[in-house]
């Protein structure tokens, strides 16, 4: 299959671009709605991150997309890695803001140790099973 940009592949792409470098690639129509591609090659990933919005992109929607990655981690840790939100089945505003609060410094304090650990002791990885 061709690609928008030529017979360039993913590795051709990010060929040329430093460690934690924000490219716009440029536009292309598909199925008749003109898209913006773009990407960053992060130091601790061997896989690029890839970009595809309808809006131009520029340095400053990376930072914007990291930060909503960021709330988007949160979330998911606060529904189903410990924290069980969903599970509280609180539905009053202000006690779901206060419980959200709650959750948020928890998260946040959770995030701070893990870091202080491993800058003492390395916390090892676990191997993921790639055929499940």
């Amino acid at each position: 299959m061709r690609s928008i940009w030529g017979s360039k592949d993913l590795k051709e792409l990010f060929s040329n671009i430093q460690k934690d470098e924000f490219y716009a690639f440029g536009k292309a129509q598909i199925f008749g709605t003109e898209l913006y591609l773009g990407g960053i090659q992060a130091t601790k990933s061997k896989e690029p991150l890839i970009l595809v919005s309808n809006h131009k992109m520029d340095n400053e929607s990376l930072l914007i997309y990291q930060k909503r990655w960021e709330i988007e981690t949160m979330f998911g840790a606060l529904k189903s890695k410990g924290f069980n939100f969903e599970e509280s089945k609180i539905t009053e505003g202000y006690k779901v803001e206060k419980l959200m609060a709650f959750l948020s410094i928890a998260f946040v304090w959770s995030i701070l140790v893990g870091d202080y650990r491993e800058a003492d002791k390395p916390i090892p990885l676990k191997k993921k099973n790639l055929t499940q």
